[in-house]
C-alpha cells in the first residue's frame, strides 16, 4: 500500500472568506501521495460544493465539542476515508460518537 502524506491547514481561527480561500489555494498540492487534513470552525458547506464541482473527495467530521475537520483528497488518489490520519486532539470523534448528521464522505470517480 502507498504511504500517503497529510498537509495540515488550521484555518479555525480565520475570519470568512479567509478559510475557504486559504483552502483552494492549497488544492493544487494534492497528489496521489498527498492529501489535506484541515481543522475548521465550522462546516465549510459552500467549499463542499466547490470540491463537488470540481470531483474532489472528502470526508468532513464534527461532534458536540465544535471540533470540525476537514479531508480533501483528489479521486485518482488510492486513499480510502478509514486511511486519514486523525490528529490525536480529535479521536474522539470515532464513529460511535458521531451522528449520522455530523460523518459525510464525497468520493468521485478518479479521472
Amino acid at each position: 500500500m502507498m504511504n500517503l502524506e497529510a498537509i495540515y491547514l488550521d484555518v479555525s481561527e480565520l475570519a470568512p472568506p479567509e478559510p475557504m480561500q486559504t483552502i483552494i489555494s492549497n488544492l493544487p498540492l494534492l497528489s496521489e501521495q498527498h492529501y489535506l487534513q484541515i481543522k475548521h470552525s465550522r462546516k465549510p458547506v459552500p467549499l463542499l460544493a466547490i470540491l463537488d464541482e470540481q470531483g474532489f473527495n472528502w470526508q468532513f467530521l464534527s461532534d458536540d465539542k465544535r471540533e470540525h475537520w476537514l479531508w480533501i483528497w483528489l479521486a485518482k488518489c488510492p486513499l480510502k476515508p478509514e486511511q486519514l490520519s486523525i490528529p490525536l486532539c480529535a479521536k474522539h470523534l470515532s464513529p460511535k460518537h458521531l451522528s449520522q448528521n455530523t460523518c459525510q464522505t464525497q468520493q468521485n470517480k478518479g479521472n
